[in-house]
């Protein structure tokens, strides 16, 4: 079970439990998919790209966690940095999660002798 810590909150997510991280995946590719329609709006000004930007880690972090965890994570605040800061924290633990699963994969799949790995690479 691993822990997400932001501003003195404490969050359980599991990312190596399919259940957690289809939750995770799903949410990162609503956010990705509204973050690119945003930018392909000019006329926005830089307050209001910010603000969407909060909003949408605060969309990301609600379909993870549950309705209102944005707020314990991040009050009523709308500061840029805090919401990238915990956004980049989940990216992180995702990409850990998945050098994990492939450590776990690789000690199934890696040839434990010399004989056996030079019989893998003379096959490729």
């Amino acid at each position: 079970m691993g822990m997400f810590s932001h501003n003195g909150v404490e969050l359980e997510i599991d990312l190596m439990d399919a259940k957690d991280m289809e939750l995770f995946e799903k949410a990162n590719g609503i956010l990705i998919e509204r973050a690119h329609k945003a930018s392909e709006d000019k006329d926005l000004k830089a307050y209001e790209v910010m603000k969407m930007q909060c909003e949408l880690v605060d969309e990301f972090f609600d379909s993870i966690f549950g309705e209102g965890t944005s707020k314990k994570l991040f009050d009523e605040s709308k500061n840029v940095k805090a919401h990238m800061e915990a956004f980049k924290k989940m990216m992180d633990l995702s990409e850990e999660a998945r050098k994990e699963a492939e450590d776990i994969v690789r000690g199934f799949t890696t040839p434990k002798n010399r004989a056996q790995r030079r019989a893998v690479l003379k096959k490729q």
